[in-house]
């Protein structure tokens, strides 16, 4: 590889997160991975997984795939954790549209939003452009 190609390359690597060719890539990822028989894909990018997918965030995440909950206090109480940081910690995964909100009542019912989420390839070769 060339001197040239080599920086590009990094170049591209750099690029904005919501530049359109990284939401192009992103979105031929989750439609190569819905078309293999994964449904309902987000893919995060790395910048966006980086600030959101903290270690309690994570837990939360977890949480929610083996507990059906029924309000942030009882997910507070299911993580035994302080119920402002969980809900702000929620707030994080739904800016992200990792986590949503069910309406039951008084309360809200925090929810993943997608069965699956990944996170954005940091290296690939160009994207093939006929798809």
């Amino acid at each position: 590889m060339s001197e040239n190609k080599h920086e590009d390359r990094i170049g591209k690597g750099l690029e904005d997160a919501n530049s359109p060719e990284r939401v192009r890539a992103r979105s031929m990822l989750a439609k190569t991975l819905s078309d293999a028989g994964y449904d309902d894909v987000l893919v995060l990018s790395h910048e966006t997984a980086e600030e959101t997918l903290t270690p309690n965030r994570r837990e939360i995440i977890q949480a929610l795939t083996r507990t059906n909950v029924e309000s942030v206090r009882e997910l507070a109480d299911v993580l035994e954790r302080d119920y402002g940081n969980v809900s702000r910690d929620l707030g994080a995964l739904v800016r992200s549209n990792i986590v949503g909100y069910v309406e039951t009542g008084t309360s809200k019912r925090p929810v993943l939003e997608h069965e699956t989420v990944i996170v954005e390839p940091l290296v690939t070769s160009d994207p093939p452009l006929d798809r």
